[in-house]
């Protein structure tokens, strides 16, 4: 599975049950996305829930925060995963095993402030730095708390974007890529976008649009809901 893919996971997070029988709607926000995996996106959030639509991709995360459920529309198909397993294999900023043992640390610096989206956001860049004091920047995290978001709510999303918790809701995502020029045998690294918040429009969001679909067959893993099909 792609480093890719789950770092656009992260930006699916959504929160509590929805009595059907009683329709009320709640002040959030609908965010209009893009990410290197599924394109343009949008994002219906509230302090309580959350929903993303994607192609033909919906998923959910519901209190108390610790399952993502994703639903392939046209196929059919559902398929739940604990945000801690998804978390677990997302290797883009954390440190793995591997590293660990070779003496590498890492450091969160905060480096100012920018405007995305019409949030106010704290832009930080994550460092891996060796045992003899070299530094590697992994991923420029942009985050707000402008939305006011339950703690719960920020530290299931930072789970399932690879980002410290603490930070606020991740708006946008680059990794850093490490690039040599052919030319002059030069080394540096370029930034790729993995996540970016295009728009974000506050309004009252009904909360039947939180209800999830029933009558779907369950899927093996996350790869079917993606394909849309059992492979052969």
């Amino acid at each position: 599975m792609s480093k890719t893919y789950w770092w656009s996971i992260a930006t699916l997070v959504l929160f509590s049950a929805v009595n059907p029988a009683h329709a009320a709607t709640e002040a959030g926000w609908i965010c209009k996305q893009s990410s290197s995996r599924y394109g343009s996106l949008t994002c219906y959030v509230t302090p309580h829930n959350f929903r993303m639509d994607a192609m033909d991709i919906r998923l959910y995360v519901k209190a108390p925060f610790k399952d993502v459920t994703m639903y392939n529309m046209d196929a059919k198909l559902k398929y739940t995963e604990s945000i801690d397993n998804l978390a677990s294999r997302i290797s883009i900023r954390s440190l793995t095993q591997k590293d660990i043992k070779k003496g590498i640390k890492e450091a969160i610096v905060k480096q100012g402030k920018r405007t995305i989206a019409g949030f106010e956001c704290d832009e930080y860049l994550s460092y891996h730095i060796n045992n003899k004091g070299a530094k590697r920047p992994r991923v420029l995290i942009y985050a707000t708390k402008g939305l006011a978001l339950p703690k719960s709510m920020e530290i299931a999303c930072a789970k399932l974007t690879d980002c410290p918790p603490g930070l606020g809701f991740p708006v946008r995502l680059q990794i850093c890529e490490s690039i040599t020029d052919k030319a002059t045998k030069t080394s540096g690294y370029r930034l790729q976008q993995m996540l970016n918040t295009n728009k974000a429009d506050p309004g009252k969001i009904d909360d039947q649009m939180f209800i999830e679909p029933t009558g779907f067959k369950s899927a093996r893993d996350e790869m079917e809901i993606m394909m849309g099909a059992p492979p052969p």
